[in-house]
């Protein structure tokens, strides 16, 4: 059963999805530590991130139900952004690559449907080859 934003209700998870989950944060907070460490000083947080780091691959490998609920938290929050961010990247490239992409085609003269010529009784298309052998109809694709 989903709401209305399309996420489910009764979203499961198994033992080795909540590992991999507790893998992956635990592999962002060292990240974090050590960009931390690179660009600044701040040596309390990095130690907070580095000891969350060892307590999420300590749980995730210990007992990685634990980390269900956060799993499924994670997971409806990806399909909330999910609903969000792809409309709008799809917007971008259709904006950003098809419609100048299809004005300069337009600028050029070209007509790539045929719909310029307007007299026409039949849209078919008369294929110029007269014979046919067993070839042709081979590896058609």
């Amino acid at each position: 059963m989903s709401n209305a934003l399309g996420l489910e209700k009764n979203t499961k998870t198994s033992s080795a999805s909540d590992r991999s989950f507790g893998v992956m944060f635990g592999c962002i907070f060292i990240i974090i530590a050590v960009l931390l460490r690179i660009r600044d000083k701040r040596e309390t947080l990095q130690l907070c991130l580095l000891l969350m780091s060892c307590l999420t691959f300590l749980v995730s490998f210990a007992r990685p139900r634990l980390l269900s609920t956060p799993n499924k938290l994670w997971m409806k929050f990806s399909l909330l952004l999910a609903r969000f961010v792809s409309p709008i990247i799809l917007g971008v490239l259709f904006f950003v690559l098809i419609s100048p992409l299809a004005l300069a085609l337009r600028m050029f003269g070209r007509d790539e449907l045929r719909l310029k010529t307007k007299n026409v009784v039949t849209n078919w298309q008369s294929r110029k080859i007269c014979g046919y052998s067993l070839d042709s109809f081979k590896n058609q694709y």
